[in-house]
């Protein structure tokens, strides 16, 4: 006989799960490694929201991001030091997973860009953005129409297109406008959306426009040629050939670079613990056996090496920028 699937547990508002969930990462380690870094049936889980978020990264901006990143850094992003200030700006008016989906997005974009791997050089407006509410269920596109836009025959028009997912005929016939109208009625409305994202900062732009060609992007590369390198972790291997000589082969910078990270570490008196977990972590150390070895949690591991990465990065591109360009 087969085993019945665990059940996510159900709760009578929005505010009654958001406040289950939000207690249980703040009080106990276990859920909180579980919710983040497993997706254990019958349970709450980041996991959705982050293949969905990896999948927009690789869209829009050609740059491919690791789960095991991805997962420590929004760790880390709502541990706040153990503070969890992020968790006290969810409302409860909508789902938890709609305020944790434009967290994420927001969180990955600014990592990507303080680590010089994401550059936006043009500015989005109404004529050059998509709205793409269409991927969202009709429940998350009400939560957002209703919070961008004010009642009207506007919010009206959006709320049949997106969440009653009228269609055109039907829509024309209770406007009582012909094809042309009703195209141009249309495209008044889905303007006035993308300008009230646009012009209110607004949390959901990431989440609910993209460009209409792409945005312009940098990222490291490795070949002469400047093509796009999707990457899995945040190492940007064309800095380091630029410091050890710029016509060397992969190759022969790999033979290099670890000795010159471990002596740049060094230099700048890092404490004891983030060397280790830094430089093991880079040779294929599994956290388990660190956290075994330093006698800490698993998760104390992954904050560690966040924490070292995002040093490294920090100081590498600033010594770069001064000293090797």
């Amino acid at each position: 006989m087969e085993k019945s699937q665990k059940k996510t547990p159900k709760f009578a508002s929005y505010e009654e799960e958001a406040n289950y969930i939000s207690m249980s990462l703040m009080n106990s380690e276990h859920y909180c490694f579980q919710f983040f870094f497993q997706n254990v049936d019958g349970e709450y889980s980041f996991a959705p929201i982050m293949h969905f978020v990896i999948d927009c990264m690789r869209y829009s901006y050609g740059i491919e991001v690791s789960e095991s990143d991805f997962a420590t850094v929004m760790y880390e992003k709502l541990w706040d030091e153990g503070k969890w200030t992020p968790l006290k700006t969810v409302s409860g008016k909508y789902s938890f997973f709609t305020w944790l989906y434009t967290v994420a997005f927001h969180t990955m974009v600014n990592y990507l860009e303080s680590l010089g791997y994401i550059k936006i050089r043009r500015e989005r407006t109404p004529h050059n953005t998509v709205i793409t509410l269409n991927q969202f269920s009709p429940e998350s596109c009400k939560c957002i129409i209703d919070d961008v836009m004010p009642a009207g025959k506007t919010h009206d028009l959006l709320v049949d297109i997106y969440v009653e997912k009228k269609t055109d005929v039907q829509i024309m016939n209770d406007l009582h406008v012909d094809t042309d109208g009703y195209k141009k009625i249309r495209k008044q409305a889905e303007i006035k959306f993308k300008d009230k994202v646009l012009r209110s900062n607004s949390p959901y732009e990431d989440y609910v426009l993209t460009d209409k060609n792409g945005r312009k992007v940098c990222v490291s590369t490795e070949d002469q040629n400047g093509a796009c390198e999707q990457i899995a972790d945040y190492t940007n291997d064309n800095l380091f050939g630029d410091v050890f000589g710029v016509n060397l082969s992969n190759a022969e910078v790999e033979q290099v670079r670890e000795s010159f990270i471990k002596d740049f570490i060094e230099q700048r008196g890092w404490k004891k613990v983030y060397k280790t977990v830094f430089l093991e972590r880079r040779n294929g150390t599994s956290s388990a056996e660190l956290a075994d070895r330093l006698g800490c949690r698993i998760s104390g591991i992954y904050n560690y090496y966040s924490r070292a990465n995002e040093m490294f990065y920090e100081s590498f591109r600033e010594w770069y920028w001064r000293y090797a360009s």
